[in-house]
């Protein structure tokens, strides 16, 4: 079951999300476990605010996680991909080499950063090369035509470039979901 929380700041949507876990947690005699995903600048936060309010041994009972500390949780459990995870330096040689791949040619720094900066967009959005695909069918303008397909074609060789050898941190909330669906991690919490 879905229940939404709502409201503006200080109409005490904290207040009854603790509440409910104090519920949960004191009317099951088992060990029910709860799951509260917050988000990262405000777990330890949360972490104390449910310690001072539970104490020791109830608290135990409950799992502050972020995005990143689920994305751990999941992999720990079922198993993750493997390979080096690249950071942004990493991602900007390997652009480069996906954009020299396409054009033949090195990508200048502005071009690979304004190419680095659409990836970046394009998997916070969930945009991926078939989609970009979709839509030339519907553009008429023959030059953005064309640059949707230099950007598809670029993306595509950056994709095989990382390919089983490294580990693009864009997509491990992408990782996470596939994760989700093929296992049943949350059957053991109250999220």
């Amino acid at each position: 079951m879905l229940q939404l929380i709502l409201g503006r700041a200080g109409f005490g949507k904290t207040f009854k999300i603790q509440e409910i876990i104090k519920e949960i947690l004191y009317s099951n005699t088992n060990t029910t476990k709860v799951m509260l995903i917050v988000p990262e600048q405000s777990s330890f936060d949360t972490e104390k605010s449910i310690l001072d309010l539970l104490g020791t041994e109830s608290a135990a009972k409950v799992q502050v996680a972020t995005f990143t500390r689920l994305v751990d949780l999941v992999a720990r459990k079922f198993g993750g991909d493997f390979g080096q995870k690249i950071n942004k330096a990493d991602r900007n040689l390997l652009m480069s080499l996906a954009i020299d791949e396409v054009a033949g040619q090195v990508g200048k720094t502005e071009f690979v950063e304004l190419m680095v900066s659409a990836l970046t967009e394009f998997k916070m959005c969930s945009v991926i090369d078939s989609s970009l695909l979709e839509i030339l069918s519907n553009i008429t303008d023959p030059v953005l035509k064309k640059k949707i397909q230099e950007t598809s074609l670029i993306l595509k060789a950056y994709e095989a470039l990382l390919q089983n050898t490294y580990i693009e941190p864009l997509d491990e909330l992408t990782r996470l979901a596939r994760k989700l669906s093929e296992h049943n991690f949350f059957n053991e919490y109250v999220v």
